[in-house]
């Protein structure tokens, strides 16, 4: 049995059996027999012609792989890109009005132009919470700059912070925030 089946797979693959049938036809066969390098460059061969197929099995599993997880890596991708995308706040300002002013550093090569908002995310206030905020800079600033009107629990919740970080320093608090940038679309229709 260990002829047919030499991988110990549980099952028997029809080139093995065939290489056995052509054996004992062979066997029966007195000039085969005498012909012994023949036979050992046909059990060569054959072996060798399998490789690829464990291969292909291979191959075909870890396609069948990606192609049922595709949106989980898209995911996974997703969030390590925004998660490297990080941005210091370089002032934080309560204006009058339940106003917060962020001033954050420009990231390097960041380009914006009028009318585009961020996602920002602060981990310490909801770590999976995003917010869309416009951009209140002009961009040929150094700093990116958005105004948080204080209306709900998280932003609320964000103002405190800030509020918290710059009575306990005495001076503009450090915090990180994650940002990722929108365009907005053109062609969506304003409200009047």
């Amino acid at each position: 049995m260990e002829e047919l089946d030499p991988d110990h797979s549980g099952y028997v693959e029809t080139y093995t059996l065939e290489s056995l049938l052509k054996q004992i036809v062979k066997y029966e066969d007195e000039e085969a027999l005498a012909d012994e390098a023949h036979y050992c460059a046909r059990v060569r061969m054959l072996n060798e012609s399998r490789t690829p197929v464990i291969i292909r099995k291979y191959l075909k599993q870890k396609f069948e792989s990606v192609h049922e997880n595709w949106r989980r890596i898209r995911i996974a991708t997703m969030r390590l890109t925004i998660i490297s995308k990080r941005v210091d706040v370089i002032k934080a300002v309560i204006h009058s009005g339940s106003v917060l002013a962020l001033y954050m550093r420009k990231p390097v090569g960041f380009k914006y132009k009028s009318g585009m908002h961020i996602f920002l995310k602060c981990p310490d206030v909801s770590p999976v919470e995003w917010h869309p905020f416009f951009l209140t800079s002009v961009p040929g600033d150094d700093y990116v700059s958005v105004h948080v009107r204080t209306l709900g629990d998280w932003t609320t919740y964000l103002r405190n912070l800030f509020q918290q970080i710059s009575l306990k320093n005495g001076k503009e608090g450090r915090l990180s925030l994650y940002a990722q940038t929108f365009h907005i679309n053109k062609n969506l229709p304003r409200d009047p």
